[in-house]
């Protein structure tokens, strides 16, 4: 049984198979080989390729967002800050507008690809960690243990998508939806 207070994982007395089997399958995601010579895009299409590349290192790495910030420029008032995921917006023409800062968040994007996650196998003698984060667009938790030194090592990354009827929550009904959820996903 497990018992959550805070964020904290009290008590294991049972394994979590799900841990292990999510953990084998996104590792094969781990190892996606970019070539460094890989082009910017240039039509949306082109765009929706590239970042479906990229879906790995989101699910896998967490706080790698900032990665992929950039400037959209609105014309007459200051850029805005957005994701590069943003770019092909239908409201955008069909070709890309890359701007100096997409080509370095893409830049970016490649590099951390290209270097795999550090991720601890979990050891189910040890208390786990779970740390949940709950926006207006999604949910995404952290599974850790401690390690030797005291410090949270990461064992999973697991996120989703709200659906719409999510998306009217209040923050706590999300937070406790996030915690229930992660529970639920790596018990199966």
């Amino acid at each position: 049984m497990l018992l959550v207070t805070d964020d904290r994982v009290e008590e294991v007395s049972e394994p979590l198979p799900g841990l292990l089997s999510a953990q084998k399958k996104d590792q094969s995601a781990v190892g996606v080989n970019l070539s460094p010579s890989l082009a910017p895009p240039e039509q949306q299409r082109d765009c929706h390729h590239v970042l479906g590349q990229f879906a790995s290192l989101f699910s896998l790495t967490a706080g790698v967002t900032h990665l992929c910030t950039h400037d959209v420029d609105t014309g007459d008032s200051p850029p805005v800050k957005q994701k590069i995921y943003r770019v092909p917006e239908k409201k955008q023409p069909k070709k890309v507008i890359w701007t100096e800062a997409c080509q370095t968040a893409f830049e970016a994007l490649k590099a951390a690809m290209c270097m795999a996650p550090v991720l601890k196998a979990p050891d189910f003698s040890k208390e786990f960690v779970v740390q949940a984060y709950a926006s207006e667009h999604g949910v995404r938790v952290v599974l850790a243990q401690l390690n030797e030194e005291g410090l949270d090592q990461s064992v999973a990354f697991i996120s989703r998508r709200l659906l719409p009827r999510e998306h009217r929550w209040s923050t706590i009904e999300l937070e406790a939806f996030a915690v229930v959820w992660t529970l639920k996903k790596l018990r199966h």
